[in-house]
């Protein structure tokens, strides 16, 4: 890779300070100069501290990610130039860029948001945020913002923000306390896993595992394996490539040495599909691609470091917690300067294999860093990787290759003899709870389409998977729940999918509010599915209430669904807020470029007067509940 030169700086010795009559413009230039430092600071540190978002940005896990690189190891790239010939200067297409998140990211974590990067685009959102009319309205009492909001018509609707709704009930007797537009359908967002945690809670149990499987259809003699190995996905969202790692160690122990047949993999556990839902930021991590074997919650780690001017070392890896490897069939590389985009992907031929090619702005590339990017295409990308450590492990095999697992001839409940290795997951309960925290979409996805499988629904594959998975949840959260016929706009509730990134999916105050009611019911699944709610204190409510609740949040929609429990009294309430504006995201939606560092502008504004309101209900509810 070559040495990397650094300039050394000498410290020369500090000057004495310089001693001068005090006069009248000395002071005000001294006032004048610390004004604009205390200005530039605290404009800086609000900017950066608040930051602003959009899509759920799941923090997609504590650890999860992935390496790739077409070849191991890394790549040393400088930008590339800008064609100067009439011919090449059409085929490279422009995109010029508006400003960012909720996060995600987990989210591995809690969660972030997507870098925005250029001097007018955060100038522009700066002042959007922080000066535009209304983006501050006081939360105190008196204001109407709280006293107004038993009454439809006293609660006023930001500009350019859609109408609230909420209700606030009981759980003892199930009389609502409070309500506004109770039966108006809005976007769940995020707070959809909550319903979806209660489905495969029920369908699978807590206690349920995904298992990751290896088949074997030959013999092993001598240590090789005469016939085909499968590699059979469960569905897992968890699964990491320190899972693979042991899988090969317990095909090593197996006696397995070489594969003489075909490496096969087997994603058909899930609808495949590239995407959770279209229309998203290319970059993205909250939106993977979706397979029954994925890895890394179905995203590559991207990192860079700069080593001199316009030079990088790029890497794309495979990575979670104690195992990383390079990410096979991907690689890195930088776009032209003049190219207005983040990021671009695209699928070039190489060798006779499929590589997924990113390209990032070196603008957006500082000194060094790291950011997730999804994975379109997980159940390869898991082989590939799977093969890697194979390979690296002493076991010879082939190149992988997509098929169906044979089904075994068994009985019920019958182990098949075939599984010469598997790994499995941790229990449903902890990734639950983990998936609720963190908001990760993708485990969401995994365990609705399991739990519909496990009640006899065929979600089928590619695009029709999830909407009829969501359509299965709807109904069954309609016929045990009692929401048929409420669910807003004329309709029973209706979801999409399982994570809830659509605008499709639609959920009253009042349905919601009832399904948590109701899960009450029975006070032993109660307390289980109430212990996987991560706890959310609300500005002044840690001494008088615990608040376990499901946030969601989508560019144009806001929402918070969970339970009041007063510490005094030990009364418990059901409450679900949910502020959204469907028209305004069609428009926002029309303006978004996929490749561009930033959405269009107003997404933050619109988020921070949804957020006040939250708070301020928040504040009021557990004041006059708990005291």
């Amino acid at each position: 890779m070559g040495e990397v030169e650094t300039k050394q700086q000498t410290d020369a010795p500090a000057a004495p300070p310089l001693r001068r009559k005090l006069t009248l413009a000395g002071a005000r230039d001294v006032l004048r100069t610390a004004l604009f430092r205390w200005l530039a600071a605290s404009a800086a540190v609000l900017f950066f501290a608040i930051g602003w978002r959009g899509e759920d940005f799941s923090a997609d896990a504590r650890d999860a990610g992935g390496r790739a690189a077409a070849a191991p190891g890394r790549v040393i790239v400088k930008p590339v130039k800008r064609p100067t010939t009439p011919a090449a200067a059409k085929s490279v297409s422009t995109f010029s860029g508006p400003a960012d998140a909720s996060k995600a990211a987990k989210p591995s974590s809690p969660p972030s948001s997507p870098a925005a990067f250029g001097s007018a685009a955060l100038a522009k959102q700066f002042f959007e945020r922080f000066f535009a009319k209304g983006v501050w309205p006081r939360a105190t009492k008196g204001s109407p913002l709280i006293d107004g909001l038993a009454a439809d018509d006293e609660l006023p609707a930001s500009p350019r923000s859609g109408p609230v709704g909420f209700v606030v009930a009981r759980i003892s007797d199930r009389k609502v306390i409070s309500r506004r537009n109770a039966d108006l359908g809005f976007i769940p967002a995020s707070v959809a896993k909550a319903p979806t945690a209660l489905y495969a809670m029920e369908a699978l149990g807590l206690d349920y595992r995904f298992r990751t499987k290896l088949i074997a259809t030959g013999k092993v003699s001598g240590g090789v394996l005469s016939g085909d190995l499968i590699l059979l996905g469960g569905g897992d969202p968890t699964l990491d490539t320190a899972d693979l790692a042991r899988l090969v160690q317990k095909l090593s122990k197996a006696g397995v040495s070489m594969v003489a047949g075909r490496l096969i993999y087997d994603g058909g556990a899930l609808p495949s599909r590239p995407e959770i839902e279209p229309g998203q930021p290319i970059y993205a991590s909250y939106n993977p691609g979706v397979s029954g074997l994925g890895l890394n919650y179905n995203r590559v780690l991207f990192k860079w470091k700069r080593i001199k001017k316009d030079t990088y070392t790029l890497e794309m890896l495979a990575h979670s917690a104690g195992k990383r490897v390079p990410a096979i069939g991907f690689e890195a590389g930088l776009l032209d300067r003049k190219d207005r985009a983040l990021f671009r992907r695209d699928r070039i031929k190489r060798g006779g294999r499929i590589i997924e090619r990113w390209r990032v702005a070196p603008r957006s590339l500082g000194r060094r860093g790291q950011r997730w990017l999804p994975v379109q295409y997980p159940a390869r990308y898991t082989a590939d990787v799977f093969a890697h450590i194979a390979s690296e492990a002493g076991i010879a095999m082939p190149p992988p290759q997509p098929g169906v697992a044979p089904a075994p001839a068994l009985g019920p409940g019958a182990e098949d003899p075939r599984i010469i290795a598997e790994v499995q997951s941790a229990p449903l309960r902890v990734i639950l709870k983990g998936m609720l925290k963190y908001s990760t979409n993708i485990t969401a996805e995994a365990v609705g389409v399991v739990a519909s499988r496990a009640r006899g629904v065929k979600p089928g594959a590619a695009a029709k998977g999830l909407p009829v998975s969501g359509a299965a949840m709807s109904d069954w959260l309609n016929g045990n729940y009692g929401l048929a016929g409420e669910g807003g706009l004329g309709r029973p509730t209706s979801f999409l999918n399982h994570s809830g990134l659509t605008t499709a999916s639609r959920l009253s105050p009042r349905s919601m509010v009832q399904i948590l009611v109701n899960a009450a019911v029975d006070a032993e699944k109660f307390e289980k599915f109430k212990s996987l709610m991560p706890v959310r204190h609300g500005r002044g409510a840690r001494k008088t209430a615990i608040v376990r609740a499901k946030t969601g949040t989508i560019y144009y929609g806001r929402g918070l669904a969970g339970y009041i429990e007063c510490r005094k009294s030990g009364e418990l309430f059901a409450f679900a807020y949910f502020n959204s504006d469907p028209k305004t995201r069609v428009a926002f939606d029309r303006a978004l470029k996929v490749t561009s560092a930033s959405p269009p502008s107003g997404a933050g504004v619109w988020l921070r007067r949804a957020l006040v309101v939250e708070r301020a209900l928040m504040a009021k509810w557990t004041k006059d509940l708990c005291g």
